[in-house]
Formats: C-alpha cells, structure tokens, sequence
C-alpha cells in the first residue's frame, strides 16, 4: 500500500520560556544538535515533495528559534498551509506582521484554563499576557486557534473558558487529552480517568449547537458517537463526514523532532518509534522503505488485546489513538479512553440484570437487523447464560462475533453448536468460514462442503459461502467454475448470483 504524506508537526525548537507541567517534551533550553537553517529549510523542501498539505510548527516555544518565519515561508511559498502553536508570550505588533509576511495561516495559542489554573500550569503572569496576545491578533485580523490540553484541573472550566473565548472572538478552539510524559509524569493526578471522555464529548458538543466557536477534537478523544460526528460536521459545514478511521501517524501523519529525528508522532516520547534521523537517512527513505512505521501500518485487530480485541470497530479503529495507547497503558494493544468502549461496558451493566430469555433474543435479533453485533453478541451471551445449552443462542453467538472478525470466538461458538448437534449444517458453514479466515482454507473448504451436503436443496446459499472463500483466497477461477455449475440448477439462484457472477466474469477478464 502506497502511504501519502499530508500532515506534520514539527518542533523546530526545544527552547522554551515556560516549563510547563504537561510538557510531554520537557523543553526548556535549546538542544545543540537542532537542525541548522540549511538543513531545515533542505527539509521543508522534502516534506513539500512528499506532497505534504499542512504543517504546524511547535516547540519548545517556536517564536524562540530565530528562523521560524523562513521555515514558514518555505512552506506557504510553495502552498502548504502553515500554521504555529505558541504560548503566547512574544506575540507583538512586528511579530504579526512578520507571521502576515511569512505567509501564517493563523497562529494557533495554548489556553489551559482561567487565570489561577492557566499560571499554574505554565508561568505567573502567561495567563494576562496572552489575553493581549489574542486582543493584539484580533485587532490585526490574524486568525487566531486555541488548543486545550485536558486535564482534570481545568475539564471544570471549560465553559468560563469558553465565555472568555467567545469574548476575544475566537473561531476554532481544539482539545486533546493532557498525557502522563514528560513533565506531567509527574503529576498523575491531574491524568483525566478514561470515564470522562464522556463529559469533554458532552461540552463539545454543546459548544458545537451554540454556533458560535469550532470545536476540533483531537483523535486522541472519541470514538463512534453520534455526537463527535455532529461535532465534525459541523467543521465541514453541515455535511455528513466518515467516522473515525484509525491512527494516521506514519500513514498520513508525520513528526519531526527539532534535530531531525523523524517518528510517526510527536505525542509518542518513546525513542524506539524513532525511524531515523534526516541527516544520516532521506526523509523520502524513511518514509517509503520497507518496513517503514511498521508498528502502525501492519497493526491488526489481531494485534489488540482487552476490549479492543473484540470490539466492532477494532479492524478500523485499530484502538485509536498511538499516543494515548502507549502513554496510558505502556503499549500499542488497547485504548481505554473511548467512548464506544465507555458506553458498551455501561450497557453491559445493564443487560446483565435482564433474566428474560425471549426478551433477550428478540433485543438480540434486533441489534443484527441494525447491524450493531457488539449489542447483540451482549444479549445473546447473557441469554445464553440463562440457557447454557441452547442451540439457536449458541448459533447467533457464531454468526455476529464472525461479523466482529473475532474469528477464534466464532470459531468456538460453531464448535459448540457442532457438540450439541453434529448434523448442524449452518455452524458446519460458519466454522468453515472462521477456519478460512484463519488461515486454514482447506479445513475451511471441508466444512463448507459439508453443510453444502447436508443441506440438499437449501444449499445454494452454501454455495455462495464456498465461492466467496475461494475468490479471497485467489482461487477465482475454481469459484467461477463452481458458480457457473451451480447457476444451471436453479433460475432463482441465477438471478440471485447475477451481481457476483457479473463480478467474477469482469475479475478474470
């Protein structure tokens, strides 16, 4: 697969006037093997023929690296839109106009609460001088973006942040979750607890119905709810976006550390995910070489472990965010902060006190007509609590954990159905598909076989199944052969087998 460069990041400095406490890159002085502004410009030309879009310079404090305006404009000169995240602090009339000249899109400033938890935070006295920071820009006209990092000091505060934003006329206002790294490992206290992701989603859109300030959430907070959708429509306007699909770093996604060192994102501290430094390595061979941010583009949902090893979305989602994942549980396997996860454990609760076995079904059956199988494999397994051996609970738990590519479980389940029942056509079926999926086609084409055998005339359905398992396994023109054969049987199979033989004749030319 051919990743495509679109964003980065890039800490262009490491100086700092402020030691912030959720500072995950510790900054404060200059390193001294930053790249030289010969080689930082060498890079911006090598993200842009990349076919970077956007970049965002960070820091350290950015205003702090004396060349910031020539990297800015060596990227706006050749259409990336550029844009910088700065405490605010050196903001002056000169400085905008330069931010004008070099071609800034807007200059994005870091608000972490009101007054007394803002200075906490960062500096005594930071709190004032970015409120005539943002006065300075509005009467200027430089767009200004505000980012939050979320903690449990300040998620309090979120909407006498937002009056006072509303005020300085701010449009775009993003949150992330503030992560135990760096400076804020050592104050886990004020780690947000993965429960509250609910409580930002619920201001955010709240804020989002208000009309009056964009709320970008960062893709450490969601996923799958009604409302982050709502919310990310309306950044586009009012039209219907894409949910969620996984962590971007290292696909589309790229950081850059101040002395070259190129990782998939800054959020992730941990040297391992490094690739390489852009002085010893080209950035488009550490981008394109094989084996390239492996840990992401070759993750799979069978890589996931807890809730996300079963989860509905986990093939997509790949449980979310890189950076939340390593920095709250120590590896790439689960994400604990997601409200999909928050609100299954919660309805969960609240099936495992239903004791009404047809009810259960019947919600169950329901949930699969919508398509939603995390629902209905919890109603069918607290029903078949009650029932332990019933074989048409046992055989939906087969079918919608299938549907969940939780294939060992569906596997199991067919199994079960196969003890109760030997003769069980339909879990001969699932378990030969399972077994396909698992690597084991020929077991898989045996089992298949067998429910094609077992079922006499209602086989055609089958017959499906087996075509379809060959033609994933690249053995098309065995399953056209089988097809073509089994069309001769019957004209209402024929029509009904017309879209994938017309699929099939197109695939073999």
């Amino acid at each position: 697969m051919e990743y495509k460069l679109s964003h980065a990041v890039w800490e262009i400095t490491y100086a700092c006037n402020m030691n912030c406490m959720h500072c995950g890159s510790s900054c404060g002085e200059k390193y001294p093997d930053e790249l030289t502004n010969e080689e930082a410009l060498a890079l911006c030309d090598d993200l842009v023929g990349l076919g970077l879009k956007q970049i965002t310079l960070s820091g350290g404090e950015p205003f702090m690296r004396p060349d910031w305006s020539d990297l800015a404009k060596r990227f706006s000169t050749q259409g990336v839109a550029a844009n910088v995240i700065s405490n605010g602090w050196f903001i002056t009339e000169e400085l905008i106009d330069k931010a004008f000249e070099s071609g800034l899109r807007n200059i994005g400033m870091s608000v972490d609460g009101l007054k007394e938890t803002h200075d906490t935070i960062r500096k005594s006295g930071s709190f004032d001088r970015l409120m005539k920071a943002m006065d300075l820009c509005k009467e200027r006209k430089m767009p200004v973006a505000v980012n939050t990092c979320i903690n449990n000091r300040n998620l309090g505060e979120l909407a006498g942040m937002r009056d006072m934003l509303n005020q300085k006329g701010v449009l775009k206002w993003q949150f992330q979750i503030a992560r135990p790294m760096g400076n804020f490992l050592k104050h886990q206290d004020l780690v947000l607890e993965p429960s509250r992701v609910d409580e930002l989603l619920d201001f955010a859109y709240e804020t989002t119905q208000q009309g009056r300030i964009q709320i970008h959430l960062g893709d450490d907070i969601g996923y799958y709810s009604a409302k982050q959708d709502a919310i990310n429509s309306a950044i586009s306007g009012g039209k219907p976006v894409g949910q969620w699909t996984g962590c971007h770093a290292g696909k589309r996604v790229i950081g850059v550390r101040a002395n070259g060192d190129i990782i998939g994102c800054l959020s992730i501290r941990d040297n391992r995910y490094i690739e390489g430094n852009v002085r010893k390595i080209p950035l488009k061979e550490l981008w394109t070489r094989p084996g390239a941010f492996a840990w992401n583009r070759d993750l799979t949902k069978k890589d996931l472990k807890g809730f996300c090893s079963s989860c509905q979305h986990g093939a997509v989602c790949l449980g979310g965010c890189a950076g939340v994942k390593l920095t709250m549980t120590g590896s790439m396997e689960e994400n604990k902060y997601c409200h999909y996860r928050n609100s299954i454990i919660k309805q969960s609760r609240d099936i495992e006190s239903l004791d009404n076995y047809d009810d259960l079904m019947r919600y169950g059956e329901t949930s699969v007509s919508q398509k939603s199988y995390q629902m209905a494999d919890l109603y069918f397994q607290r029903a078949l609590e009650l029932k332990p051996q019933d074989a048409r609970a046992i055989d939906f738990l087969g079918f919608v954990n299938f549907f969940l590519e939780n294939y060992e479980i569906s596997k199991g389940y067919n199994e079960k159905a196969l003890e109760l029942n030997p003769a069980n056509a339909y879990a001969h079926k699932g378990l030969g598909l399972c077994l396909s999926r698992l690597g084991k086609l020929q077991e898989g084409i045996l089992e298949i076989t067998k429910a094609i055998e077992m079922s006499g005339d209602n086989n055609l359905d089958y017959y499906m199944d087996l075509v379809a398992v060959l033609d994933e396994n690249r053995r098309t023109k065995e399953a056209f052969k089988i097809l073509k054969q089994v069309r001769k049987t019957s004209p209402d199979f024929k029509k009904k087998s017309e879209g994938v033989y017309n699929f099939l004749v197109k695939k073999l030319g």
